[in-house]
C-alpha cells in the first residue's frame, strides 16, 4: 500500500467512517428493535385463554371433561330475551335443577370487559335481569353450576335476538 491508501483508512476515529456505520447500523437497530419488543411482551399481558387448558411439562392440552359430563346428561339449553330478562330453558337428564346457574359473557378484547350473569331458578326456567346494551359486541358464552361439574356453550353475537341454543361443545377455538 502506499502512503495515501493508508491515509484514506487511517484518518480518524471509526465512528466517522461510513463503512463502520454501514455495519453498526443494522447491529444497533436489531439490539433496540429486540430490546423493545422484549419490553412489551413483559408488560402487554394478552392471555385470553378462557378454556381449561393445562400445561404437562411442555404440552399445552385442553380438557373436555365437564363438556362431556353435560353431554352424557344431555344438557341443553334455550336462552332468550324478552324486556331486559334473559331466560334460560333447561333440559337434560339431570337428578335436581341447580338452584343458580353462572352464565359468563365473555369480551374478545379484555378480561375487564366479562360479563358474569347469575340467573336464578324460578317456576322451572332459570332467569336475570340484564341490560342488553353491556352485553353488545360479546361472541362466547358459558353457562355453568357453581359445582363447576358440567358446562354448557354457545359462540354468538350479543345481545341476541330471537333464540340462542347452548350445548356442550367441545372444540377447539
Amino acid at each position: 500500500m502506499t502512503a495515501l491508501q493508508d491515509d484514506q483508512f487511517n484518518s480518524g476515529p471509526a465512528y466517522k467512517q461510513p463503512w463502520f456505520w454501514l455495519i453498526m447500523a443494522p447491529l444497533m437497530t436489531t439490539i433496540v428493535v429486540g430490546t423493545s419488543m422484549l419490553v412489551y411482551s413483559i408488560f402487554a399481558y394478552d392471555g385470553r385463554t378462557i378454556d381449561q387448558y393445562t400445561k404437562d411439562g411442555f404440552n399445552v392440552t385442553q380438557s373436555f371433561k365437564r363438556e362431556q359430563k353435560a353431554q352424557s346428561l344431555q344438557i341443553k339449553g334455550n336462552a332468550t330475551i324478552n324486556n331486559d330478562v334473559l331466560t334460560l330453558d333447561l333440559t337434560g337428564v339431570l337428578e335436581n335443577k341447580p338452584t343458580a346457574l353462572s352464565l359468563t359473557i365473555y369480551s374478545p378484547a379484555t378480561k375487564i370487559q366479562d360479563v358474569k350473569i347469575e340467573l336464578l331458578l324460578v317456576d322451572g326456567k332459570y332467569q336475570a335481569k340484564v341490560e342488553t346494551q353491556e352485553l353488545s359486541n360479546r361472541t362466547m358464552q358459558i353457562i355453568d353450576p357453581d359445582d363447576e361439574t358440567w358446562l354448557i356453550q354457545t359462540k354468538s353475537s350479543w345481545p341476541i335476538s330471537g333464540s340462542t341454543l347452548f350445548t356442550p361443545y367441545m372444540s377447539a377455538y
